[in-house]
Order: structure tokens, then sequence, then C-alpha cells
């Protein structure tokens, strides 16, 4: 039994996901929208565990070692869960508020994982992504990076993200992107709306423009000492705190 658990863990299948780690796995537990369908823990790691809602998933003990064999990684983290990916939506809600945040090109997962957790601790309303486009929301790494972020948080996986961009536009959302170009805004300088979307690109070449296009304005952080540029989840640490501190 435990070979064929081990596999579903280590090849899952396209419209499943794993999460590591027992605050993820709580945090997806927790959030009930969510279909998880294994869980796996090794012997003698967080007691009790077994006393809380699984939410009908199967539960599975064994020694750790073996798991780690059958799995054909480290388990380090003692538990693990199995879940359906959620379908992607057609179409964003039509009555959306607040600041949002979207990262069409970036193909980094532990990026994807920060700006998520970042997002979701200032305070940011949710995450508007492209699904099966850059980086996997729902990757063992980004979903370690966001620290169960994910879960806890609105993250919308949209068809069409331009077209759907163009619709918030229409919806009076200012659409907000972070480049280096002649006419960036300096962020302190930057006139903040009631809604707004806020569109970060990867760190080598920035925004295409594609994207560029659909924006209102772009935005730069000011540097020193020659700087141009910075990681993209620092950068967005500090626009999302610089934005959503003067809501």
């Amino acid at each position: 039994m435990l070979d064929s658990v081990a596999e579903r863990f280590s090849s899952p299948e396209r419209d499943q996901f794993v999460v590591e780690g027992r605050w993820a796995v709580e945090a997806l537990l927790e959030s009930g929208k969510y279909e998880v369908t294994s869980i796996l823990k090794a012997e003698g790691s967080y007691p009790g565990f077994e006393d809380r809602d699984l939410h009908s998933a199967e539960l599975l003990v064994a020694p750790k070692q073996a798991i780690s064999q059958m799995l054909g990684y480290p388990f380090h983290r003692g538990l693990l869960a199995l879940a359906k990916r959620p379908d992607s939506v057609n179409s964003l809600p039509r009555n959306l508020t607040g600041l949002f945040v979207t990262c069409p090109e970036i193909a980094d997962e532990s990026n994807l994982g920060a700006i998520i957790r970042t997002a979701a601790a200032l305070g940011a309303s949710g995450m508007v992504l492209q699904k099966d486009r850059g980086a996997d929301v729902y990757s063992r790494k980004a979903i370690r990076t966001s620290s169960g972020a994910v879960f806890r948080f609105p993250v919308y996986e949209v068809a069409d993200l331009e077209s759907e961009i163009r619709q918030l536009k229409k919806s009076e959302f200012t659409v907000l992107a972070t480049a280096l170009r002649n006419e960036s805004v300096a962020l302190h300088e930057v006139p903040l709306r009631r809604n707004t979307l806020v569109m970060f690109g990867p760190e080598k070449d920035g925004l295409s423009e594609t994207w560029l296009k659909l924006c209102d304005t772009t935005v730069e952080i000011p540097m020193a000492n020659g700087m141009d540029s910075l990681n993209v989840a620092a950068s967005a640490a500090i626009v999302l705190y610089q934005l959503l501190r003067r809501e």
C-alpha cells in the first residue's frame, strides 16, 4: 500500500498537487476550498494530528526513512498532503475591489511564492494569474516559499489574463507596472486609487510590451550607489508596502 501512495505523491496526476510540512498542510485543510485526497505522515511526527478533521482524506503513517526511499527525495518535514487542483475561472468576479497583484511572466516558483506571501501579509486583496503560463502556483516550491499563504489568500487562475486585465480597466481599476522606463514615476509619487492592479515582471528582461501596453502608469523604486534593480520578490515587498500603507 505504501508503494502505491508514495507513487501518487512522487508523480502526482496533472490535476493534483503536493503540499509539504505541517503549517502548509494545516492551512490547506483549514481553507476548506480544496479536495484533499491523501495525507502521508512520518511515524512520531506531530502527535495528535490524526485527531483533527482531515475532511475524509486517506491518512497513511509510516517510518520516515521508508517514505523517503519510496518518494525518491528526502522527507524532512514529516507531513505531506495530496490535493486536487481547483478549476481555473473563465472570468474574474465583477465585484472585485482593492489592490490585486499579477505576475504574468514570472517563471521562478520561489519568487512567485515569496510575492504571494508578501501580498497576503501586507493586506493585498488577491492575486490574478494565467493558468498554465509562467510559474506554477501549486508547485511544491511555490507553496513552500509562500509558507502556505496560497491557501489563506485569494488566488485566481484565469484562462485569458490579458482579457481579464482589460475588463478590470473597464471596471475602473488602475493598472500599475514596475519598469525602468523614461516615463516611469517614482514609487512614492504614484497617486493611489481605490482599485488597483499591480504587475511585476521577470528579473532578466522585465515585462514585455504586450503587458506594458495594458498599464496606466509604470513605477520605479528610486535607488542609490549605481544600482538599477532588485530581486522581483524584494521589489514586490517594497512596492506593496508603500502602496498598501497609504490606503
